[in-house]
């Protein structure tokens, strides 16, 4: 226990633990920076028209099945991601 608190007394050891910190701060922002640059360049025309294919095949045949009910709500859930990281771009 006492070896512990010598190392939250350390001001050696507090200065690299809030390097450390703030280079995993860096790295996440980086990281989402990225995703969002990645789905602001993808095109939402493209989803829509997706989604309208999987729904109008499905409409030919009767009710959408489980696959396509999982495919729409997976390309929606794309699109709405797209559209938020478009506006923050």
């Amino acid at each position: 226990m006492a070896k512990d608190k010598d190392r939250t007394l350390n001001p050696a050891t507090a200065a690299l633990k809030a390097d450390k910190a703030r280079a995993l701060k860096k790295g996440k922002a980086a990281i989402t920076a990225q995703r969002t640059e990645r789905l602001a360049s993808r095109n939402p025309a493209r989803l829509e028209r997706q989604i309208a294919e999987v729904k109008d095949a499905a409409g030919r045949g009767g009710e959408l099945g489980g696959r396509e009910k999982k495919q729409v709500e997976e390309l929606e859930r794309q699109l709405g991601l797209v559209r938020r990281a478009r506006e923050k771009v």
